[in-house]
């Protein structure tokens, strides 16, 4: 990344009109990226904001018990078998995958733990990008503005 996470998000912001939750502490930030095996990009992106949304696209919140209404949609919840609203019919796709974002009409975007690539569901199939974390936020951001 060429700026710094502050920067771009202040630029998404900017560009897109979406909205971020209040960043968590680090401690808090680094459990929840270590419990679900992502990597640093992450831990830079809820470092800076806890979840970002515009219209369909919604990067999940980190959980934070002292703000449930806004983060109970959250990052654990959609990775948690029993809870999740996602159809995952694959077993042992949440040993492989972390979900961390929902894209519209039920589809989600995961990130594979073993080497940190972003996939996406679409029609019920998983495909794989080479997009980084940051590129995926804003190539979806920039979906939404031209379908709006």
């Amino acid at each position: 990344m060429d700026t710094s996470p502050v920067e771009t998000i202040t630029r998404l912001k900017a560009t897109f009109g979406c909205h971020t939750g209040t960043p968590l502490p680090v401690s808090q930030v680094r459990s929840a990226v270590a419990q679900l095996g992502l990597g640093p990009e992450f831990e830079e992106l809820y470092s800076v904001a806890n979840g970002l949304g515009l219209d369909w696209f919604v990067v999940l919140p980190i959980y934070d018990p002292s703000n449930p209404k806004t983060t109970w949609d959250s990052l654990q919840r959609a990775n948690d078998q029993d809870h999740s609203k996602h159809q995952i019919a694959e077993m042992g796709f949440l040993d492989r995958f972390t979900i961390f974002a929902e894209i519209g009409g039920g589809a989600f975007a995961a990130c594979e733990r073993s080497d940190g690539s972003i996939w996406y569901e679409e029609d019920g199939e998983l495909h794989q990008t080479d997009l980084s974390l940051w590129t995926f936020i804003e190539t979806c951001l920039w979906e939404v503005a031209d379908l709006s």
